[in-house]
């Protein structure tokens, strides 16, 4: 949660600076040492870094999530003092604020899940909102900069680049969630695996006339 915390607000900030701080097509920085005057199309690059990031993070915070409410419906021994007690040692990964813990809770007719879900939901859903603000804006301005640029120049590239990774983003953050048939791959496993095991002693596997047949 705290990484997805660091990661949003980086996104929402940088976001911030390109849409709302930019004089025309350059961001001025200027200071008691130096002016700089930097590209708007830079800064949205390092945005977009930045969104991928927190989409990941926000991959990584649900997968915790569902095995943390795993573990806890599983395990019946153990408290918190045991985890406090690494935690003190200096094994700083140990979650000791979350409303479910490794132990501490147990299973209380299937409630446990939806209060922790619920729990979880509530930050992120603030989050949510401003996020995608700063996403709309990014996308925006970088439809605007591939209209006025000229094709095939730095920064049009940049802005096809940039909206490239946000569609792929957007595009794999769905299919996570979509459920895929897996089969098993018979010829892979015949002719790719089981077949080289016996042609390096010289022989064939027994049942390779039958696996020609079908």
């Amino acid at each position: 949660m705290t990484e997805l915390g660091k990661l949003g607000s980086f996104f929402i900030l940088s976001s911030v600076v390109a849409t709302q701080l930019s004089g025309g097509e350059l961001i001025e920085i200027k200071t008691t040492i130096v002016q700089l005057a930097i590209p708007k199309i830079y800064v949205i690059v390092v945005a977009t870094g930045y969104w991928w990031a927190t989409l990941v993070s926000s991959l990584i915070l649900l997968q915790y999530i569902v095995l943390d409410a795993v573990v806890s419906n599983n395990v019946t021994e153990g408290t918190r003092y045991n985890e406090l007690k690494r935690h003190l040692r200096g094994k700083k990964g140990y979650d000791l604020s979350s409303p479910l813990r490794n132990g501490n809770l147990h299973s209380s007719a299937g409630l446990d899940g939806p209060v922790v879900m619920l729990t979880y939901a509530a930050p992120i859903a603030l989050m949510a909102l401003p996020i995608g603000l700063a996403l709309w804006a990014i996308c925006a301005d970088t439809f605007r900069i591939i209209a006025l640029a000229e094709t095939w120049t730095l920064v049009w590239g940049l802005a096809a680049t940039v909206l490239g990774a946000i569609y792929c983003s957007i595009a794999y953050f769905l299919m996570y969630f979509v459920p895929m048939s897996i089969g098993k791959n018979l010829r892979e496993i015949r002719w790719g695996f089981l077949s080289p095991l016996y042609s390096r002693d010289g022989f064939r596997h027994p049942r390779s006339e039958c696996w020609l047949r079908r």
